[in-house]
C-alpha cells in the first residue's frame, strides 16, 4: 500500500483555537498531575530494580561497612518475565481459532485461512526485520512486572529509500559519470516500538486504555528528527524553525539520565547541537465537533508554543495504536501494582538484616586486646601469631568480640518466603506433594504428578495470564493493521499460500469471517494437549466407526420403530456427550469434528417448531412431524417418529 497521506484537520479558525486550546489544556493537566510519579517514583524503582544502595561507600557502624542490596524484586520480576517468555517456546505464536457454524468446503476453506494467518503472524512476530516481537515483547513485559505498567506503540510505517543499483554511468548529454538509484521500499506495515513509562502520559480516570479519551507520547527528538520531518511533509518549516529557537534542555529525563548514569555514561557535552532535545507531545484523543464525535491526532511543543499539525485518526475503526500490559487489574486505577512496589519493603528488611549479619561476622573475625593504662606496650606493639610479648601478667587481655547473630540466618530466609508469597512467583513445580505414593521425597504417582504440573501455581497462573492478555490484544490489533493496509510485497514470499493469505485477511478486513487471535500456551502445556489429541483422535475413531454402524442399522427394512427410536437417541445422547467432553479439553470447534446425521437437526428443529406451536406461535410452514426422510446410499429409507 502507498504511503498513507494525512487528512489535516481544519474547522475553521475558531473551532481549530477552540481544539488547540482542549489540546494543550490536558496535555498540562496530565503532565503536572503524573510529574510526581514520572520523574521520582519511576526514578526510584529503578534504583530498587537494580539494587543500588542509597550510598556508594556506607560508613556505619565503621568506614566501608557492609553494603550491600539483596536483589529481590529483581529476581522475582525475571523468573515471573522468563515463564511468559515460554510463550516463544512454541508455535504459533498466536494461535488462530475459527469459530461459527460452518460446514463443507466452506469450513476447510476457513480453516486453511486460519492456518495461513497463523504463520504469517509467527514468520512476522520473529523476523528481526519485520515486527521483531520477541525483542519488544521482553522490555515490554519487562517493565509491566517491574512497574506494573508497559506500553507500546504499533504505528503504521512506510519508507522508501534510495539504493545504488551500479557505480557509475555516463550521461551521453553531459558525457559525465553519475552513480545510478532506484527507489525501494524499506519498510511498508506496523512497527511494534517501546514506550518508557515515564515519557506516556493518559488520562487515570480510566481503567482500560481504549477507553481513555486522552493520551500522549512525550517524543524526545533531536534537531535532524525535526528537520527529517520537514522533508516528510509532516511539519511546516517555519513552525520547526520556532521549536529549534526553544530547547529543552531543563527538562532532560530523570529517569534516562540516571540509567545512563549507572552505566558511566554522562550527558555533559556540549559539543554540536546533538546534545539539544525537543520533547514533541504526540497526543491522541476524542473530540466533538458539530455534535459528531472525531478521533484526532495533535503534535505539539510546549515550551515554544508551538502547534505542528493535527489529523485525522486513519487506522481502522480508529484503532488505538497504544497497548499496555499490567499487572494486576484493579478497576479503581489505571496503573499498575508491580512487582517493585510490592516487595519493596522486604528487599529493605532482608538488606538491613543481610548487612548487620555481615558486620556481625567482621566483628566475630576481629580480635581486640585491652592494656593496662600504665603500659607503653599499646605504643610499641602490633600483634601477630606466634608473637612475644614481654608483659606482666594480667597485663594484657583478649576482648571477646563473638556475637551469635553472625551465624542467624533464619531471619533473612523468614523474611525471603513472605516475599514470595506477597509476590506469588514460586517454583513452578508449586503443587508438588499431592500424590506422594512413599515416604521418598520427590517420587509421586502418575496422577499426582499430573496434577502437580497442572496445578503449577495459581497466582504466578495469574500473573503470566495478565502479560498474555496483552499479548492477545497486540496480536488482534496487528492482525487488523494488516489486513487494513495490505501486505505489500510480502505476499509473494507465500507462493501457492499467497491467495489463502490473503483471503484470510479479506476476511479479517470485512468481519464476515470469525477468526480469534488468541495466546500461545507455555510449553509443557502444548505438550500436554499434544497428549490429549492423540488419546482423543482413538475415541473420535470408535464413535465414527459406532455411528456408522447405528446409521447402516436404521437404513435397513424390518427394525422395530422402538428400537429405531433408542437408537437415534443413542446417537445424540453420544454426540452431546462427545461435545462436552471436547469442550472441556477447550476445542471450540466441536460442530466440525463431530459430524450429525441430518435426520438428527431435522428432528431437533421440529422440537423446536413443535415448542413454538405450544407457546401460541405461528408453526413453521412446511414442517412434517410424521417421519424423517433418512438418506443412505442411493436410497432412503423412512423412520416413524
Amino acid at each position: 500500500m502507498p504511503l498513507q497521506r494525512l487528512t489535516k484537520v481544519n474547522w475553521g479558525q475558531d473551532a481549530n483555537a477552540e481544539m488547540w486550546r482542549y489540546v494543550e489544556e490536558n496535555c498540562l493537566y496530565w503532565l503536572a498531575k503524573t510529574k510526581n510519579f514520572r520523574e521520582n517514583e519511576l526514578k526510584r524503582y529503578a534504583k530498587i530494580y537494580k539494587g543500588t544502595p542509597e550510598a556508594k561507600v556506607k560508613n556505619t557502624p565503621w568506614p566501608n561497612a557492609a553494603n550491600n542490596v539483596i536483589q529481590i524484586a529483581a529476581t522475582q520480576c525475571d523468573q515471573l518475565l522468563s515463564r511468559v517468555m515460554s510463550i516463544y517456546m512454541t508455535e504459533p505464536i498466536w494461535p488462530v481459532t475459527v469459530y461459527g457454524a460452518l460446514q463443507g468446503q466452506e469450513l476447510i476453506n476457513a480453516v486453511e485461512r486460519a492456518q495461513m494467518l497463523e504463520m504469517f503472524l509467527t514468520n512476522s512476530a520473529l523476523d528481526a526485520t519485520e515486527l521483531d516481537m520477541y525483542r519488544t515483547e521482553q522490555i515490554w513485559w519487562s517493565s509491566a512486572t517491574r512497574n506494573g505498567t508497559g506500553i507500546i506503540n504499533i504505528p503504521y510505517y512506510y519508507s522508501v529509500e534510495r539504493a545504488l543499483i551500479s557505480g557509475e554511468f555516463v550521461d551521453n548529454t553531459t558525457s559525465s559519470t553519475k552513480p545510478f538509484f532506484r527507489d525501494f521500499i524499506k519498510h511498508d506495515g506496523p512497527v511494534p516500538v517501546n514506550v518508557p513509562l515515564n515519557k506516556f502520559v493518559n488520562n487515570l480516570d480510566y481503567p482500560k486504555l481504549d477507553d481513555s479519551p486522552f493520551k500522549f507520547e512525550i517524543k524526545t527528538m533531536s534537531e535532524y528528527e525535526l528537520r527529517q520531518h520537514v522533508e516528510m511533509d509532516i511539519y511546516p518549516q517555519s513552525k520547526v524553525e520556532r521549536i529549534l529557537g526553544s530547547p529543552d534542555r531543563e527538562q532532560k529525563e530523570i529517569l534516562q539520565q540516571y540509567m545512563l548514569e549507572s552505566q558511566g555514561i554522562t550527558g555533559n557535552s556540549r559539543e554540536g547541537n546533538c546534545s539539544s532535545e525537543y520533547d514533541i507531545l504526540q497526543v491522541s484523543f476524542s473530540y466533538w465537533h458539530n455534535n459528531q464525535k472525531f478521533s484526532l491526532f495533535a503534535h505539539l511543543h510546549l515550551a515554544s508554543d508551538t502547534k505542528l499539525v493535527c489529523y485525522y485518526n486513519f487506522y481502522p475503526q480508529n484503532l488505538n495504536s497504544y497497548e499496555d500490559a499490567k499487572l494486576a487489574y484493579d478497576d479503581e486505577q489505571y496503573l499498575g501494582y508491580g512487582l517493585v512496589e510490592m516487595l519493596e519493603g522486604y528487599q529493605n528488611e532482608v538488606s538491613i538484616t543481610h548487612n548487620q549479619r555481615t558486620d556481625a561476622g567482621t566483628l566475630n573475625n576481629t580480635t581486640a586486646f585491652r592494656i593496662n593504662k600504665n603500659s607503653k606496650l599499646h605504643s610499641i606493639m602490633t600483634f601477630y601469631p606466634g608473637i612475644c610479648i614481654p608483659a606482666d601478667k594480667d597485663e594484657i587481655e583478649r576482648l571477646d568480640t563473638g556475637n551469635p547473630f553472625a551465624a542467624d540466618i533464619n531471619s533473612e530466609q523468614l523474611t525471603v518466603s513472605y516475599a514470595k508469597e506477597r509476590s506469588g512467583v514460586d517454583p513452578a513445580m508449586g503443587g508438588t506433594g499431592g500424590g506422594i505414593v512413599n515416604a521418598k521425597r520427590g517420587i509421586y504417582s502418575a496422577q499426582g504428578t499430573f496434577a502437580a504440573l497442572q496445578q503449577q501455581n495459581n497466582r504466578t497462573s495469574l500473573r503470566t495470564s495478565d502479560i498474555r492478555a496483552a499479548h492477545t490484544r497486540a496480536g488482534n490489533k496487528l492482525t487488523k493493521i494488516y489486513a487494513h493496509f495490505g501486505l505489500g510485497n510480502r505476499l509473494r514470499q507465500y507462493a501457492a499460500n499467497a491467495e489463502a493469505l490473503k483471503a484470510a485477511l479479506e476476511s479479517v478486513r470485512k468481519g464476515d469471517l470469525g477468526l480469534l487471535v488468541r495466546p500461545s500456551t507455555a510449553s509443557i502445556n502444548k505438550e500436554m494437549e499434544k497428549q490429549n489429541d492423540m488419546l482423543l483422535i482413538q475415541n473420535l475413531e470408535r464413535l465414527y466407526a459406532g455411528d456408522a454402524q447405528i446409521i447402516q442399522s436404521l437404513s435397513q427394512q424390518g427394525m422395530p420403530p422402538e428400537l429405531k427410536q433408542y437408537y437415534i437417541g443413542v446417537l445424540r445422547a453420544k454426540n452431546l456427550m462427545m461435545k462436552r467432553l471436547l469442550r472441556n479439553f477447550n476445542y471450540t470447534d466441536v460442530d466440525s469434528l463431530i459430524p450429525e446425521p441430518s435426520f438428527l437437526k431435522e428432528n431437533r428443529d421440529n422440537d423446536i417448531r413443535g415448542a413454538r406451536s405450544l407457546q401460541g406461535d405461528s408453526p413453521a410452514q412446511g414442517s412434517d412431524t410424521g417421519s424423517l426422510s433418512l438418506p443412505i446410499g442411493p436410497t432412503a429409507s423412512t423412520i416413524p417418529q
